[in-house]
C-alpha cells in the first residue's frame, strides 16, 4: 500500500504539525506502509532554515517539496504568487500522480484543499 501525505507545514522538523505528520508516517512506515509527504508550499525564513533540504528521506519516509527551494522570500508580494504557483503545482502533480498512490492523507489548515483535493480524486 502506498500512501501520500499532503501538508503546507515544514517537514521533518517543525512545529506541532510537522510532529503530527512525522508521527503518523513513522507509524505507517512501521506498519510495513510506502509513505510518501508532499510539501505544498516554502516553510523556512531567511534567517531561520531548519529543513535545508527541499526533497529526501527522513526515518524512512520520503518527503519532496513541489517547488526546488524552501526558503520563504521576505517580500509579501512575491510570497503570495509564489503560494498561487505552489497551489496550481500541487494540483498539478495531485492529477498527474493520483493513480501511484492508495490513500492521500491532506494535513494542514488550508480549507480549499481539504474540500478541493478530494473532489479532484
Amino acid at each position: 500500500m502506498k500512501v501520500t501525505v499532503i501538508t503546507n507545514s515544514s517537514y521533518p522538523i517543525g512545529p506541532v504539525t510537522s510532529h503530527r505528520v512525522l508521527y503518523l508516517s513513522k507509524g505507517l512506515v512501521e506498519s510495513g506502509v510506502d509513505v510518501s509527504v508532499l510539501i505544498t508550499q516554502p516553510t523556512e525564513k531567511t534567517g531561520n532554515i531548519k529543513n535545508p533540504l527541499s526533497a529526501g528521506v527522513f526515518e524512512g519516509v520520503h518527503f519532496e517539496s513541489v517547488i526546488q527551494s524552501n526558503v520563504r522570500s521576505n517580500n509579501l508580494l512575491v510570497r503570495k504568487l509564489v503560494d498561487f504557483y505552489c497551489y496550481v503545482k500541487v494540483i498539478i502533480v495531485f492529477l498527474l500522480n493520483r493513480s501511484k498512490s492508495d490513500v492521500y492523507v491532506v494535513i494542514g489548515p488550508s480549507l480549499d484543499f481539504r474540500i478541493f483535493l478530494p473532489l479532484l480524486g
